[in-house]
């Protein structure tokens, strides 16, 4: 869980690269949950980090795999992106609450309990 222990600190580009490499590393393995679970993680750290279109790009290269993109969580990390760009609080409020985010790590499953507020930072949802 190399991607927590990044993010228990203030280098969340960092968090992202260990997610996306434990989802590379899960894919050697045939670990489609994990590697799926990763990549959602991915994402939410991106948006947490304030930089959708990051989020955005992750998200794309990571349909590029099949097994992320017909997942629970590839679809989640669509509603969330798409919810992000709505700015549809209650939306992203219940995404959050969604089993993909809920299996997630519990460091990513609290930066995921986030909303958007235009031109302020993202805020805690509870």
């Amino acid at each position: 869980m190399t991607g927590t222990v990044q993010m228990t600190g203030t280098g969340y580009a960092d968090a992202v690269t260990c997610l996306l490499r434990w989802g590379l590393a899960a894919d050697h393995c045939n670990a489609v949950n994990s590697q799926c679970k990763a990549y959602l993680s991915a994402i939410i750290v991106y948006l947490y980090m304030h930089d959708f279109k990051q989020a955005e790009k992750c998200y794309n290269d990571c349909s590029q795999i099949g097994a992320f993109l017909s997942s629970d969580q590839g679809r989640c990390a669509s509603k969330l992106l798409s919810a992000y760009e709505e700015g549809d609080v209650e939306e992203i409020k219940r995404i959050c609450m969604s089993s993909p985010i809920s299996h997630l790590d519990h460091v990513v499953v609290w930066v995921g309990g986030l909303e958007p507020r235009p031109n302020q930072p993202l805020v805690r949802l509870s």
